[in-house]
């Protein structure tokens, strides 16, 4: 005799559709799906395997968690969209049998939504309320917690050609380089020029940061102005940094 479970609505909302179209949610139920056996709490030896099947879903259908507290900016939305529209799905969204709430990728189920994707690829697991909650809370902070090899990382995306222009912010972030105004030497004043140089260096994702928000506020600050000397905004802004830590620094020197 099969079985019929169904969909609590989500907190505070009405199930939401789209365009008239059905849903073709289907709550896992037993025999349905190949599920694996699961590891008792006797079973210490063994990790438990809680995956119990993969389907895909209208993503209006996917109920959000109500403890959710993951905040998405748009920096990490467009990085996400770009990697949506490159690659497509690499990586199915997380539900709990039990609950019916999302564990993992609220915010890919949020633009499928807005792109008006069809279904989302769904892999289902079987935990407890309290095991649920401990996932939500603890899954992404411990895939924060990596660190990288800067030179394995570097050769990785090393003439590697990338088209979306969030992704290759993001490539750019991670691997120290920031993106620079162009600057024609031949659009600068006749007459004495000052000699352009270029420097390059190598700077760790912190320290990129770092540098990124230093020149981002000299900037705003009117620190970035084209002048005779140079027409590279950034490069000004960065001059202009330094040159207050060196004014700063030997002013302490003196005093002391």
């Amino acid at each position: 005799m099969s079985s019929r479970t169904t969909r609590p609505s989500r907190p505070g909302k009405k199930a939401q559709t789209s365009g008239g179209r059905k849903s073709t949610r289907r709550v896992i139920v037993p025999g349905q799906v190949d599920a694996p056996a699961v590891a008792g709490p006797s079973d210490r030896n063994t990790w438990a395997t809680r995956i119990v099947g993969h389907t895909h879903e209208t993503p209006e259908s996917l109920l959000a968690h109500p403890f959710n507290y993951r905040r998405h900016p748009g920096e990490q939305r467009d990085a996400l969209r770009g990697s949506l529209t490159s690659f497509g799905w690499v990586k199915s969204v997380t539900v709990n049998r039990r609950t019916q709430h999302v564990i993992d990728g609220h915010a890919r189920i949020e633009e499928a939504i807005s792109k008006g994707e069809g279904t989302v690829p769904v892999e289902w697991v079987d935990m407890s309320e309290d095991e649920e909650r401990i996932a939500l809370a603890v899954l992404d902070p411990i895939s924060a917690m990596a660190t990288h090899d800067d030179a394995i990382l570097h050769d990785l995306v090393a003439g590697i050609a990338i088209e979306d222009e969030h992704l290759r912010a993001l490539v750019d972030t991670l691997t120290g380089q920031f993106t620079v105004d162009a600057t024609d030497p031949a659009a600068l004043a006749t007459g004495d020029r000052t000699t352009l140089e270029t420097m390059t260096f190598n700077l760790s994702s912190r320290q990129a940061s770092i540098v990124r928000s230093a020149i981002e506020k000299a900037v705003d600050a009117g620190h970035g102005s084209s002048s005779p000397e140079n027409e590279n905004r950034n490069g000004n802004a960065l001059a202009w940094v330094c040159e207050e830590f060196v004014r700063v620094h030997d002013a302490e020197r003196d005093r002391g």
